[in-house]
Parts: C-alpha cells; sequence; structure tokens
C-alpha cells in the first residue's frame, strides 16, 4: 500500500526534517527530535536516550517551529503519514534512543493515541509503546488516552 507523504529534506543526523506542505499556501514544516537530556530505564535494564518529536510550521530562525498553528491546507493526513515516516529513520541513526510525542492540544494528543491503537499489532513489530498519564509510565493499553506516547524501538 503506497501512503501518500511529503518527501523530506534531513540533517546528517536525522534529527531534523523539513518539507513543504502544498495547499491554499506552501507552508515549510519541521519536524525536530530534541534529546531532553534525561534517560528511560525499562523494567528488564535497558537504557534509552529520550528524545521529544517536536513539530510545525517554520517561523523565524532556521528550524524554529509553532506547533499550535493549523494551516488549514487540506493535506492534514499527508502531513501526519510525513511525520510518521520520519521515525524510523531517526531510529535509523539514533540508536539507543526513544520518542516521546505528545500533542500540543488535546485534539493532536488523541489523534496520535488512535493511531497507535488502530495500528498497534502492526506496529508492535518492531516498537514497544508505553504511556504516560498523570505523570505515571505504564505499558501502553488499546482504547487509553494518555497524556504522552512513548516509543521504544525492539532492534
Amino acid at each position: 500500500m503506497d501512503i501518500a507523504k511529503y518527501e523530506t529534506q534531513s540533517d546528517n543526523e536525522n534529527q531534523i526534517f523539513t518539507f513543504i506542505s502544498n495547499g491554499i499556501y506552501d507552508t515549510i514544516k519541521v519536524i525536530k527530535y530534541q534529546s531532553i537530556e534525561s534517560q528511560l530505564t525499562l523494567a528488564n535494564g535497558s537504557k534509552f536516550e529520550i528524545f521529544n518529536l517536536g513539530f510545525g510550521d517554520k517561523i523565524n530562525g532556521e528550524f524554529d517551529f509553532d506547533d499550535s498553528i493549523n494551516s488549514n491546507n487540506g493535506d492534514a493526513y499527508k502531513v501526519f503519514n510525513t511525520v510518521l515516516h520520519s521515525i524510523p529513520l531517526f531510529f535509523s541513526k539514533n540508536l539507543g534512543s526513544c520518542l516521546i510525542v505528545s500533542g500540543s492540544d488535546i485534539r493532536r494528543t488523541r489523534l496520535y493515541n488512535m493511531y497507535v491503537t488502530r495500528n498497534y499489532e502492526t506496529l508492535t513489530h518492531d516498537y514497544a509503546f508505553y504511556g504516560i498519564k498523570r505523570n505515571i509510565l505504564a505499558e501502553f493499553v488499546n482504547g487509553q488516552l494518555y497524556n504522552s506516547i512513548v516509543i521504544v524501538p525492539k532492534n
């Protein structure tokens, strides 16, 4: 199945991606994986450097973005698929890392939760998922709404 997504440009570490959302206005989007200078230690003793997945419309500066803007370009699914496509690319060059994903508002948070819930069986071949609710980390349970989702590669 061919999923519509935009072509991206990335830095050498696959930590910053840019692409152009085509619609009413051509809008430059930025996907930025930022280290939060903390580690996640799982029950089995595995340790991971934690990165935050940030995303939004490019604003001032080379890779500054605003994650609260709603561009209304009519391409939300294509943009969302582009962001999702960057995740395995990030992990390919950032071994020993995990991601924390949170929406900038409740609508976006629900979108991330629904995506993982709907695609859980397929995604768990390559990733383990955890949810954060009330500052407590627990294994992801389908149908639960989490404030943040933590993605840990299985390889």
